[in-house]
């Protein structure tokens, strides 16, 4: 299991830093993106969050990176996940829109689903507010406290 000495999450940028047991660090943060583009790695990246982390961590200008990977993080337009059946298709059932959140929600995500296509319904109420309808009908979850 994956321990790490420090988190710090900046919540002006919408940026993370995690180091790992091993001394590696963990950042993300949000690039904007154009339509339809090809993920690429994006060296426009580095100088991003190295501005973020030396306000607070100044010997960070110290830090040389070795490497690098940049990734899509999928999620729908309120970052809540999207369960349930899409009425426009008979027998089309979703679990989407919670890239990052994924495997720790696996187990649920795994019996609400079965739930609703066997029994007709979830047995966690919340889980129906999660539906595609309210995207469709543009009543989005707010939520302050959301991370990436």
């Amino acid at each position: 299991m994956e321990t790490f000495k420090f988190l710090i999450i900046d919540w002006s940028t919408s940026s993370y830093i995690v180091q790992t047991k091993d001394g590696d660090f963990l950042m993300g943060t949000e690039m904007e993106e154009e339509p339809d583009t090809p993920l690429i790695n994006r060296i426009d990246f580095i100088p991003r969050i190295a501005k973020v982390w030396l306000r607070y961590l100044p010997w960070f200008s110290e830090v040389r990176v070795l490497r690098y990977w940049t990734g899509y993080y999928v999620m729908s337009p309120d970052r809540h996940p999207i369960y349930g059946p899409i009425d426009e298709v008979e027998g089309l059932y979703v679990a989407a829109g919670f890239s990052g959140h994924g495997f720790i929600m696996g187990p649920i995500t795994g019996k609400v689903i079965a739930e609703w296509i066997v029994d007709g319904e979830p047995s966690i109420s919340q889980a129906e507010k999660l539906s595609f309808r309210r995207i469709r009908g543009g009543k989005f979850i707010q939520e302050l406290a959301v991370f990436g």
